[in-house]
């Protein structure tokens, strides 16, 4: 009995420090492995700036090692030269849409025992191999994040092939994601309840809506930022807000205030000036993350940054570092002005700055992927692959006048493009990251509430 005590409190010690502990921290390096969802980017972009913005203080690197059309089979392939060589202390892994056949389903109800055997051969198979999978990373003590796969719309009235039955099957391999999540003791995102949820909700108001894109298959820029509003909300909890609360001298300002410090707050009689500087920059929103923001008020609740300042009665004018900001009333600044709701502060032009850092890392990180791409789906088997002239001249030739799609297209040309300027851009990738990390850093800037009246 006295064993079994110690072990119950030996297991409660250690799931109270893994609650406490965040999930990333400064000098994590997460891989987002998986297939043209992953590739594509988009979601943990989104996640990236989340981190970079609201944690500046943690140095995160974070890697893209997804490639269209892959599954589980090909990713313990291609593990060692393609993920492990980033030296990953967190996996975050979602597989499962390449895995369960989607040619062998039809938009009809399908009987023949021959299909269905191979439906279920592909099923068994992706349990095998993902479970391989985790044990690989799980072995060189790598932190292993589960996706469930994102759904397949088999609902929406779109022009597109309907391989009825994919989103079942996919909702047989989320199930064994959540029970290989309980074997490990691993986190698990859940995609997939949430984008049924939505789904199911836009289709009672217009049968052509989907989460998901027209394919039924890839999700667009509003699936992904429902993607990363999940995986946040796993991950990290409840965001800490800025409080600036100006009440007083220096003292009970530093006590009120929370995720920032003051190095000055001055009163006069026509108002206060003090320098602050906060704990995190305010997430801005770029143009593509609009309709997905309207749809989970990521913005609204991540930037709840407040300025209070106790004051006498009257309006009073606010600036930040001479910047006008707005004329409030003493009611205003009692209640709290919701700074990031003010695009013009140096703290959003600060982040919108990171943004645009950012966006250079994702334009060379998508010619990368694409390479990598072109060279395991197409180069694999040529057999003069080292040849450096004829491979170009070979890729040159699948370019031709009518290549299969605008996509493949694309992934050529990035392969023309960094065949040989790869290293080069690998190591712009990480003095860019460099940079966004300082450019990410909080500065102190100069408030100033003086009265209007």
């Amino acid at each position: 009995m006295k064993k079994r005590l110690i072990i119950i409190f030996l297991f409660c010690c250690v799931a109270f420090t893994t609650q406490a502990q965040p999930l990333f921290g400064d000098g994590a390096r997460v891989c987002f492995v998986g297939n043209s969802i992953t590739h594509n980017g988009e979601f943990h972009h989104n996640i990236m700036q989340y981190f970079v913005t609201r944690h500046p203080a943690w140095r995160i690197s974070f890697f893209n090692t997804g490639i269209a059309g892959d599954g589980a089979t090909h990713i313990l392939k291609r593990l060692e030269y393609d993920v492990l060589i980033n030296k990953p202390t967190h996996a975050v892994l979602m597989v499962g849409m390449n895995d369960v056949g989607r040619g062998l389903y039809r938009p009809y109800s399908v009987t023949n025992s021959d299909t269905l055997k191979l439906r279920e051969a592909a099923l068994n198979r992706y349990t095998t191999l993902m479970d391989s999978l985790v044990q690989q990373l799980l072995k060189r003590n790598i932190r292993v994040i589960l996706q469930t796969p994102t759904i397949y719309d088999q609902t929406a009235d779109l022009p597109a092939y309907n391989n009825f039955g994919v989103n079942d099957a996919l909702g047989q391999c989320a199930e064994f994601v959540q029970a290989t999540a309980r074997k490990y003791g691993l986190i698990v995102v859940d995609y997939r309840g949430r984008m049924l949820a939505v789904n199911g909700l836009m289709q009672r108001k217009n049968r052509k809506a989907t989460i998901v894109g027209p394919d039924r298959v890839h999700p667009g820029s509003t699936g992904h930022f429902l993607m990363a509003d999940c995986f946040i909300k796993k991950v990290d909890g409840t965001p800490k807000p800025v409080e600036i609360v100006v009440a007083g001298n220096l003292s009970q300002t530093r006590k009120r205030s929370k995720n920032c410090s003051f190095s000055r707050v001055k009163f006069d009689k026509n108002g206060v000036e003090f320098l602050c500087r906060e704990a995190a920059l305010p997430f801005v929103l770029r143009q593509e993350q609009a309709s997905g923001d309207s749809l989970t008020g990521f913005a609204e609740r991540v930037n709840r940054d407040l300025l209070r300042v106790i004051c006498p009665t009257g309006r009073y004018r606010l600036t930040i570092d001479s910047v006008e900001i707005g004329n409030f009333s003493q009611q205003d600044l009692a209640a709290g002005i919701r700074l990031s709701r003010y695009h013009q502060t140096p703290q959003c032009l600060q982040s919108e700055k990171v943004n645009r850092l950012l966006a250079a890392l994702w334009d060379i990180e998508a010619g990368v992927r694409g390479k990598r791409y072109v060279e395991y789906w197409q180069l694999r088997n040529f057999a003069a692959i080292n040849d450096t002239a004829a491979t170009r001249l070979h890729v040159a030739k699948m370019l031709g006048p009518n290549p299969d799609s605008s996509w493949m297209k694309k992934q050529l040309a990035f392969f023309l493009k960094y065949q040989q300027t790869e290293n080069a851009a690998l190591r712009g990738m990480e003095e860019l990251r460099r940079d966004i990390f300082r450019a990410a850093q909080p500065v102190e800037h100069l408030f100033s509430i003086k009265k209007t009246d």
